[in-house]
């Protein structure tokens, strides 16, 4: 989809945590120490043309916009594509027929450094395209590349599942910096109300529970409250607060429910071959969350009955046996 880019402000290219390599997700990170990924166009052996550019007005997908919207991108290419052009000193350089796109100028790269901060171009990972036309061009080829997240909000798209660094703003980065803070102080306020009264131990057992803070039966609510507010303020990254209120907003029925069945599992619950959660001939779903909705049918009352009644025989006996 073509993107005016907003070549005032100041960009930056951060880490996706890795979620496959345990050591690189703890540290924020993407990619081994002193590794690096480029960022280059494509090239059409039938066409004949570098693609990906963002800098050519005949572009299949330019060309497929209508009438209208196709005439505006063209001259704003046009305008930019000169722009650059000119800052370079030579007329067409940036032609999509022009192996120029493979010079030095137009090929970036993103390092992790051995002090664990990512590096753009040997410098560090700030684009700045208003000062700096080689950022003007990386940004264009960025946000012409299909795989590459243009914004920390892409990043729970499928498009993007294999991608080790994302695109973001000084703008989005104060804008997710003001929202950790706003729900972090959401947090600590339910954490408080959740304590306020003692009739909520159970729950706040629950929750714990939820969150895997807790797996004995028998824990004080001072030492309830420790753990969640240990929590919920131990992580920057703002995950914790967003599942600790995930699970405060959850209703009770809910919450014990799944709950119960992650104590089912395995030994009671278990997964079959072809993915689905069953007990003995009962199939439920494929995941926990749509597992949990199935038995809060009316249908099935009865499954969820005898569920209820095999967790407590094991809690039971893992009680006697504490």
């Amino acid at each position: 989809m073509f993107t005016k880019i907003d070549f005032s402000k100041t960009y930056r290219i951060e880490p996706i945590p890795s979620k496959t390599h345990e050591e690189l997700g703890r540290r924020g990170l993407s990619s081994y120490p002193g590794t690096s990924t480029t960022i280059s166009v494509g090239y059409n052996d039938t066409l004949k043309r570098y693609t990906g550019t963002g800098l050519d007005v005949n572009d299949p997908e330019i060309l497929s916009l209508p009438t209208e919207k196709r005439k505006e991108a063209q001259e704003w290419i046009k305008e930019q594509k000169e722009s650059i052009e000119a800052l370079i000193g030579f007329p067409n350089w940036l032609d999509p027929t022009s192996d120029n796109w493979t010079s030095d100028l137009c090929m970036s790269s993103v390092e992790t450094g051995n002090d664990l901060k990512v590096r753009f171009n040997d410098h560090d990972n700030v684009l700045k395209p208003s000062e700096n036309y080689k950022d003007k061009i990386a940004l264009l080829i960025i946000f012409n590349d299909d795989e590459f997240p243009k914004s920390k909000h892409d990043l729970g798209d499928p498009r993007y599942r294999n991608a080790k660094f994302y695109l973001t703003t000084d703008d989005e980065v104060s804008e997710i910096s003001k929202e950790k803070r706003r729900k972090k102080g959401k947090a600590v306020k339910v954490l408080y109300e959740l304590f306020e009264e003692s009739k909520n131990s159970k729950r706040a057992w629950e929750i714990a529970f939820y969150l895997g803070l807790v797996s004995k039966q028998k824990v004080s609510a001072e030492d309830l409250e420790e753990k969640l507010d240990v929590y919920i303020n131990s992580d920057a990254t703002g995950e914790h607060q967003e599942n600790f209120l995930e699970a405060c907003e959850m209703g009770n029925d809910i919450l014990l429910v799944y709950n119960m069945f992650r104590a089912a599992t395995p030994g009671i619950v278990n997964i079959s071959p072809d993915g689905y959660y069953h007990r003995g001939h009962v199939n439920y779903r494929k995941t926990i969350e749509e597992s949990v909705k199935y038995l809060l049918t009316p249908d099935m009352q009865t499954e969820l009955a005898e569920l209820r009644e095999e967790v407590n025989k094991k809690k039971k006996k893992q009680n006697a046996l504490a």
